[in-house]
């Protein structure tokens, strides 16, 4: 290890063991409240143009806005081709000026996501780290002044027998708030080597669970009882009704040492009490080969008071839609064709829903095209393309990150130019 590299990991252990040293590990049916910090924006001079005036590469990008217009912007990046993947936060009231950009973790940092909580005025930052070992890492932000980060769940690196690749990685997490009593859900990935023949391998996936009572985190608990799940993902509404979604692949389907074959479709598992699943679902019967559903991206409508799940299904070789799920009352819907193709590839991007009416956004590829397209009361809206919406506004960009507020409204980060000018940029709904 380089000097300099074990004073910043001896720091860091040593902020981590004055944090997790005064948790108190009994759960918590409802999150207290917390004084909030003075606002980054009294002490710093604040910056326009770019997210936080930064000008270097970027990585995978998270964007949350709270209630009060507070937006909250998380990326990963580079400052010099050099160096690991940083990540970077910023804030800002108008979503014109920014306070400049904070470095939260220096040792690749990797899957940035945020979750905000309006009724306790705070937002959850998580974040997996390979180069320091550290694994699935939690912030909580309260007035845009992030705290000093927990770990959530520590890395392990292992070898199973026989295989000299390592296994134990932790990725993926993706974290949701019950609003009501604060309660946080994360779930995320932890990947490990699997011998798939003589001389081949593969990497598989595990998921795990935890839950966040206000004052410490759950132990990592596996809840899907099963050692080869991917797209692993939560939702919950602000009530505390909590729903897993994941792909169970060659554990479902007749697969090979290379697929996991034909067909495949996600599993859900939903429940009203933290870390209790009790009702386990497939979203619908096997499909005939070769359907199968591929990427799944989950949401909770609060508007419509429905889950929803989008997947990439595959038809038949060539041919690919998007079909989305409805799940209500303890029922997953019949799928519907939101990009309405018949020929082609198209897939989901992102699905976000309004809180005070019953609209649902989907956000997909249709051959290649990136699109934007709305749902009310199972009534799909003209589809728009992303490139005629950002023009619109001024811009010539490529989204990063995209957020949908409690009344419908899209954010979004951008990469490209606005009125003829580079940069990293938020576009307001």
């Amino acid at each position: 290890m380089k000097p300099y590299r074990g004073l910043i990991l001896c720091g860091l252990l040593l902020g981590l063991w004055l944090v997790l040293g005064g948790l108190n590990l009994a759960a918590a049916p409802t999150v207290p409240a917390a004084a909030l910090p003075a606002p980054p924006e009294a002490d710093a001079a604040l910056v326009t143009g770019s997210i936080g005036g930064y000008t270097a590469s970027v990585g995978t990008v998270a964007l949350a806005v709270e209630a009060t217009g507070r937006i909250h912007a998380l990326w990963t990046g580079k400052l010099n081709p050099n160096f690991a993947d940083f990540l970077f936060y910023s804030t800002s009231t108008d979503g014109i000026n920014w306070t400049p950009y904070q470095i939260l973790e220096y040792w690749d940092a990797q899957d940035p996501a945020l979750a905000v909580d309006d009724v306790h005025q705070r937002v959850h930052i998580v974040y997996s780290t390979y180069s320091n070992l550290d694994g699935i890492m939690h912030r909580l932000v309260a007035n845009g002044v992030p705290a000093a980060p927990v770990v959530v769940a520590p890395h392990r690196e292992y070898y199973l027998s026989g295989i000299t690749l390592p296994s134990g990685h932790l990725a993926s997490p993706d974290i949701a708030v019950a609003e009501d009593s604060g309660v946080a859900h994360l779930v995320w990935q932890e990947n490990y080597t699997q011998r798939t023949g003589p001389f081949t391998v593969a990497t598989r996936f595990r998921a795990w669970y935890a839950y966040w009572n206000g004052t410490a985190w759950s132990a990592p608990q596996q809840k899907i009882n099963d050692r080869d799940t991917d797209s692993v993902s939560i939702e919950t509404t602000a009530d505390g009704r909590a729903m897993m979604a994941w792909f169970q692949r060659w554990e479902q389907s007749a697969g090979n040492a290379v697929s996991p074959g034909d067909p495949i479709v996600p599993r859900t598992a939903y429940g009203e009490a933290p870390g209790s699943f009790p009702l386990r679902q497939a979203v619908h019967a096997l499909y005939p080969q070769p359907e199968r559903d591929e990427s799944i991206v989950l949401t909770y409508a609060a508007g419509a008071d429905t889950f929803v799940l989008a997947t990439d299904h595959a038809m038949w070789p060539g041919h690919s839609r998007v079909y989305r799920y409805l799940w209500k009352n303890g029922t997953w819907s019949e799928p519907m064709s939101v990009a309405g193709n018949t020929t082609g590839w198209a897939a989901p991007v992102y699905v976000g829903a309004a809180a005070n009416s019953a609209l649902i956004r989907y956000m997909y590829t249709d051959n290649g095209t990136l699109k934007l397209r709305t749902e009310t009361n199972g009534v799909l809206g003209t589809a728009q393309t992303v490139a005629d919406y950002l023009a619109a506004r001024g811009y010539t960009a490529s989204p990063l990150a995209y957020f949908t507020d409690k009344n419908g409204g899209l954010h979004l980060v951008v990469s490209g130019t606005k009125n003829g000018v580079g940069g990293f940029y938020y576009v307001r709904p």
